[in-house]
């Protein structure tokens, strides 16, 4: 089984939730943060390591729960380690988000 595989499936088993802006709960799907960083500017294979490290570094923490700032910050802070014209249309879609209420 692919590392990656192994630790998305044992995020959804462990019942890792992402607290949303709203308050709202949903599960942690490592192609989600995959698709946007990809679409922010990273090449397939580029944010599919990175989405994996970000799942990683989830797993590392031990919690339940986690909010999705904390994942959003630490996304940017990874695009910016590898490509910061991706980091900085992550970065300015996410505030476009918070400006637009999604």
């Amino acid at each position: 089984m692919h590392l990656a595989t192994f630790l998305v499936n044992n995020l959804i088993r462990m019942g890792i939730q992402i607290i949303k802006r709203s308050g709202l709960k949903e599960p942690y799907y490592q192609d989600k943060i995959e698709r946007v960083v990809v679409a922010a500017g990273l090449k397939p294979k580029e944010g599919k390591l990175l989405a994996e490290n970000i799942t990683a570094w989830i797993k590392n923490l031990g919690q339940n729960e986690i909010t999705s700032e904390d994942v959003r910050n630490k996304v940017s802070g990874e695009l910016a380690k590898v490509n910061r014209f991706a980091k900085n249309a992550y970065d300015w879609y996410e505030k476009s988000k918070d400006t637009n209420g999604s």
